[in-house]
């Protein structure tokens, strides 16, 4: 379980630290960096990976202007022995194949791996920082490839990033790990009582292959295709989907967790994510980001991070909790509204120092 991520000179994090809980919120205005801590984490937990970091524009882009390497660092505690500590530094520089590029990973004060490595280059030790970190996902879902007939090219069932082979993962459950899948579709009515059921139908796609095809039976109607659900329904059966599916990620990273769900049905989710970690000892932790003034007062200020952006383009975070007034107004404001009435700008007075550069 990771404790911590400190961002230096990654996109537009100029030295940025976030303490992290088994439910974390990154809240602020738009391009003020909080997707970037999301792919901060996604970007070291797929460190020898080189398609992760084409998926996210190049070492260039995520450079900080007018620096020439960007250093992360993580810390964690393994979930199964809580005093077994691990921490990893990873460094990048701008030029492809820089001599800068490194990976020290620690564990319980010790170093484990001392080895400057290129990323095309596999190997035991880098796998051992992975296994500290394990599996990671990030999400971005789009209701429209949520919604698409999907089918597997190989015997793996998983889900993209953005929601393409949602089907698959449900017609996989249903077959094959049925108590998962009748824990999907209660906490999925739990969160949208407009839901009755949820089904899989064999479809032909492109005139060649058979694909498993979205359907919902609805209070509105029976056997209603995937386009034809709410935009909010899909969004949060994809990431029910990921949480219960086949490779069960014990990092998820989200990326708009409100989006097109009414304030009680956020609530409701932020439930059932609660009972969801606390079925998996082995350790589930989720990050991710919002909006919504409903969402983060079902959270506390412990766990709501705000980012907000300084006139020079870098980021600045602070735990709401970490707020001056917060303990005075904890017992009588819920957090959104605490939130709602202090703003973003104290963030900027909490000690973060000026550096150069320009939001990304």
């Amino acid at each position: 379980m990771l404790n911590s991520i400190q961002l230096t000179d990654f996109k537009n994090h100029a030295d940025t630290t976030v303490r992290l809980g088994e439910l974390t919120l990154l809240v602020g205005p738009n391009g003020a960096g909080k997707t970037g801590v999301l792919q901060g984490i996604q970007l070291v937990s797929q460190v020898d990976d080189e398609s992760a970091l084409a998926e996210l524009g190049g070492r260039e882009v995520l450079v900080r202007r007018g620096a020439d390497c960007f250093v992360m660092e993580l810390a964690g505690k393994d979930p199964r022995d809580s005093q077994r500590a691990w921490d990893l530094r990873f460094a990048m520089d701008r030029t492809p194949g820089a001599l800068k590029d490194a990976v020290d990973f620690f564990i319980d004060g010790g170093l484990l791996i001392p080895e400057l490595f290129a990323l095309n280059e596999r190997s035991a030790q880098l796998a051992k920082a992975r296994e500290a970190l394990g599996t990671a996902v990030y999400l971005r879902l789009d209701a429209t490839r949520l919604s698409e007939p999907s089918y597997l090219e190989s015997t793996d069932a998983g889900i993209d990033s953005d929601g393409y082979g949602l089907a698959s993962i449900i017609a996989h459950l249903m077959t094959y790990e049925r108590d998962r899948f009748e824990r999907l579709e209660s906490a999925l009515r739990s969160i949208i009582p407009g839901v009755k059921r949820i089904r899989v139908r064999r479809i032909e796609k492109n005139k060649k292959v058979l694909a498993d095809g979205l359907v919902l039976d609805m209070r509105s109607g029976d056997a209603l295709p995937a386009h034809a659900v709410s935009e909010g329904t899909l969004i949060v059966l994809g990431l029910l989907a990921v949480l219960e599916g086949p490779d069960r990620p014990n990092l998820v990273l989200i990326d708009g967790i409100d989006h097109s769900l009414h304030p009680r049905a956020q609530v409701q989710l932020v439930e059932v994510l609660r009972s969801l970690i606390r079925l998996r000892p082995e350790g589930l932790q989720i990050v991710a980001t919002s909006h919504s003034p409903y969402l983060i007062d079902a959270l506390s200020p412990d766990e709501v991070w705000v980012v907000a952006l300084r006139e020079n383009g870098t980021a600045a975070a602070a735990c709401l909790a970490d707020h001056p007034d917060s303990e005075h107004f904890r017992e009588v404001l819920g957090t959104g509204e605490f939130l709602s009435s202090v703003g973003e700008d104290w963030v900027l007075q909490q000690g973060a120092t000026d550096a150069p550069g320009s939001d990304r």
